[in-house]
């Protein structure tokens, strides 16, 4: 792996949810896919994972209450999202996730979307927060993506 990064802005919004801008980027060098996924846990977590090695915690989305009172949607501004729903609401109460892929040789991928939590009983957005999946697949010989 050549690099594997994600950073979020903190930011937390009224009720008892919290979501931040987040950025998940890989590269790996070729032959090798490069993968960034995200996603948020039914038990209140918010995780990443880099080429598709292990799922790690990287926030909590869920400050108090059940997941099943929330609901989450994912509209894509930018690019594609290679798995995950979008553009329609999702209850919580399971995990959902997002990946960006590139395959062997198959250069740079970038989706982004912008991602809300909303509250089931009555459909008030309480959080609103953008996301970036970074996916590179690095030339051994430049350094740089096919």
């Amino acid at each position: 792996m050549i690099h594997a990064a994600a950073v979020s802005a903190a930011r937390v919004v009224g009720d008892a949810v919290s979501i931040s801008d987040t950025v998940v980027s890989t590269g790996n060098q070729y032959p090798n896919s490069a993968t960034a996924g995200y996603r948020l846990n039914a038990n209140g977590n918010i995780e990443q994972t880099i080429n598709g090695i292990s799922w790690s915690t990287i926030g909590v989305w869920l400050n108090i209450g059940a997941a099943g009172d929330y609901q989450v949607r994912l509209t894509p501004t930018f690019g594609t999202f290679d798995t995950g729903t979008t553009d329609s609401w999702l209850t919580l109460s399971s995990t959902r996730s997002w990946t960006k892929s590139v395959m062997v040789g198959g250069g740079s991928g970038i989706a982004e979307g912008t991602l809300e939590i909303r509250r089931v009983s009555d459909s008030v957005v309480l959080d609103t927060a953008t996301l970036r999946l970074i996916a590179l697949s690095f030339n051994p010989d430049t350094g740089g993506p096919f």
